[in-house]
């Protein structure tokens, strides 16, 4: 059985979380994604392939149902508009729409598409039958698993900190401390995400507000958490290089 599966979700710190689990598992590690950048179900998983790894890294893949393959699942939220933002940004960037392209157009391009709702869509269960193809929006989804451990991504270093408990819970002693946030993308200029643009995000939304205030619940119930934040910080200042993520030539695509 794996330690962990992290669901990289797209302009959710994925990057930066892949590269501290490749510093912990190194070749126990594994990147599965899809051929034809499809969403697949998990089940067309080679388990074979498995034997000798302890953690998979996906942005495609289905979620297992609870202690099916893994011992944890980990899920970075993002705040929507902040991660709608950043994926144009990101992807302007590269090249992929003209210039006249406008985050306008972007986001009128997503309305009632599957990249509306995103991150929901990404801890739905999935059918893969029919048009959405692994893109539906499942209200019975994996919100209250146990084993799914929920991260906020503007509360980076606070999610860790109580990660590590969390698996040190499972007998997973992991140091979860970085030296410098992954594939970032900044700019300085002022996005406006109109209200008419709301169903692009309205689900996601919901998660976010709820998870965020769950962690902050738990940081404020532990007098200690402000000693454990500072000695993580300082782990983290000891790293002088970014870690390594395993390029895509690396990746097994099925």
């Amino acid at each position: 059985m794996l330690d962990i599966i992290h669901i990289h979700g797209f302009k959710c710190a994925g990057t930066t979380f892949s590269s501290i689990m490749n510093n912990n598992y190194s070749d126990q590690m594994i990147c599965i994604e899809s051929k034809n950048d499809k969403r697949f179900d998990w089940r067309n998983i080679d388990l074979d392939l498995l034997v000798e790894k302890k953690c998979l890294s996906s942005h495609l893949m289905s979620i297992p149902s609870e202690g099916e393959i893994a011992k944890k699942i980990i899920f970075f939220i993002r705040e929507p508009i902040a991660r709608t933002i950043s994926s144009f940004v990101f992807r302007k960037s590269r090249g992929e729409f003209p210039k006249e392209y406008t985050f306008d157009n972007f986001c009128q391009d997503r309305l009632d598409t599957n990249n509306s709702n995103y991150q929901w869509k990404l801890l739905s269960n999935q059918s893969f039958l029919g048009k959405q193809k692994g893109w539906s929006s499942e209200m019975e989804n994996n919100l209250n698993r146990p084993d799914i451990f929920f991260g906020i991504v503007d509360m980076f270093d606070e999610s860790l900190v109580l990660l590590e408990e969390e698996l040190q819970k499972i007998n997973l002693n992991l140091d979860l401390s970085y030296g410098k946030s992954l594939n970032v993308s900044r700019t300085k200029k002022i996005f406006e995400f109109n209200d008419e643009y709301r169903n692009l995000i309205k689900f996601d939304q919901l998660i976010y507000d709820k998870f965020k205030d769950k962690l902050i619940k738990k940081i404020n119930s532990d007098q200690k958490f402000p000693e454990k934040l500072e000695n993580f910080k300082i782990r983290c200042r000891k790293i002088k290089s970014p870690f390594k993520v395993q390029e895509h030539d690396e990746w097994l695509l099925i």
